[in-house]
């Protein structure tokens, strides 16, 4: 184990989202207890439970929500902690392995979509001076880009959660 990804016991992970194809086909995320464990996806296939592997990153994942699509379209988000800067966490199931999007800084909390191809993630990102701002990015099919939102100055914003109904 390198300290990025683990196989813990089921009593050792905290579970933070779960989204499902159907009965036979569910997918959870959550972040093994011991920190230095990192981050857990895994697969029900209507017998049982498997961690299923994802790909190793630079630092420490914290994976916060799971959307599935279809079997072979399912989008993870969250964040790496440690380094300079958080930096957000997006991966993807293409229905035989995860690949990561690379990710600018921030912690992306919630995920929905409106389609393959109208994703939304919602988080913060963190300024220098220790305010956090909204972190609001899409997926249009080909790239993921960040949607800026106005702001109050003076108060620190982020968005916890994002349900995408239409592609409107």
């Amino acid at each position: 184990m390198d300290g990025r990804r683990c196989r813990p016991a089921k009593d050792d992970v905290e579970f933070s989202s779960v989204s499902a194809v159907g009965s036979n086909d569910v997918w959870a995320v959550g972040n093994a207890c011991d920190k230095a464990s990192g981050a857990v996806i895994e697969h029900w296939n209507g017998r049982r439970w498997t961690v299923v592997d994802s790909p190793a990153l630079e630092h420490l994942p914290c994976l916060s929500d799971v959307d599935v699509i279809r079997a072979d379209d399912i989008w993870v988000v969250g964040a790496q902690l440690g380094g300079a800067t958080t930096r957000t966490v997006i991966e993807h199931w293409d229905g035989s392995a995860w690949s990561t999007v690379p990710g600018g800084a921030g912690d992306l909390q919630s995920v929905s979509d409106a389609g393959s191809n109208d994703i939304w993630a919602v988080g913060l990102t963190v300024t220098r001076s220790h305010t956090s701002h909204t972190l609001i990015e899409h997926w249009n099919g080909d790239r993921w880009q960040v949607v800026d939102l106005p702001r109050q100055p003076g108060f620190d914003d982020n968005l916890m959660g994002v349900s995408a109904r239409s592609d409107s």
